[in-house]
């Protein structure tokens, strides 16, 4: 196998904020071959601090391969045996998943592959991961391939994604979140419905913050004052929600820029 030239720091990355859903797309897969020592692995690193993760792959050495996980609070969803699961898109990552997780007293090394642990071999699925952030839980997935034999295997990286979210599930693939109604009040209202310059909210009393979201789930907007007036004159003409937090509940609005 010819070698696989990368450099982490140089990598073209795409960055995608959709909603709540942080989205990390990789322009250009990246292989981790097993010929050279150097390029064991890929780091994962979601808060810019430590690496949360490394994807290891020492089936050149016959040696099992592993999603390490190196801060406290990480973890990877795996099966009772230590061996990271092999999850399809749309499965469910959240507090109630089976993780095996990195404690205060040091790392862990749950299994992608092995000679006895070949579930991956010639599949593209998804790792479910979660990490922590002080006393905040976040939950995420890694889109990968393992390929070639069972005792040398290639793995390939495509993408990962994480609930920004604290405590909140994630859906396996999941890019974006979907708007729906949290609270069906009806005596809360924004108005007008079509509007070029500014909208109003009627029927609350204290507004605790107000986010616009387009219509791919993407927050455009977002107010942390108690105004009942909103200016959406620099919005492009399109169909948006209103989320408002006030009075103790969470209502969602819809209406169109002009």
């Amino acid at each position: 196998m010819k070698k696989i030239l990368f450099t982490l720091f140089a990598l073209c990355v795409t960055f995608l904020s959709q909603g709540q859903i942080i989205y990390t797309n990789l322009p250009t897969p990246v292989e981790i071959g097993t010929d050279y020592p150097e390029e064991l692995g890929y780091e994962i690193n979601l808060l810019g601090g430590n690496a949360e993760f490394y994807v290891q792959n020492y089936g050149a050495y016959e040696s099992p391969s592993y999603i390490a996980c190196f801060e406290e609070g990480s973890g990877i969803v795996s099966n009772p045996n230590g061996q990271v699961s092999l999850l399809a898109q749309n499965a469910t990552i959240s507090g109630t998943s089976n993780f095996l997780t990195c404690d205060l007293y040091g790392v862990v090394f749950p299994i992608i592959h092995a000679t006895d642990y070949t579930v991956w071999v010639g599949q593209t699925g998804y790792a479910g991961f979660k990490f922590s952030d002080g006393i905040n839980t976040r939950y995420g997935w890694i889109k990968l391939k393992v390929a070639s034999t069972p005792t040398n295997p290639t793995f390939t990286i495509y993408s990962y994604a994480y609930n920004s979210t604290p405590n909140q599930q994630i859906l396996a693939g999941q890019t974006t979140l979907g708007l729906k109604e949290i609270n069906n009040e009806e005596n809360i209202k924004v108005y007008p419905t079509l509007s070029s310059n500014s909208i109003k909210i009627e029927g609350v009393d204290k507004i605790e913050s107000i986010a616009i979201y387009d219509i791919l789930g993407k927050m455009v907007k977002e107010i942390n004052t108690n105004t009942k007036d909103i200016d959406v004159s620099s919005l492009n003409p399109n169909t948006y929600f209103v989320r408002i937090s006030a009075d103790n509940k969470v209502v969602q609005r819809k209406f169109i820029k002009q």
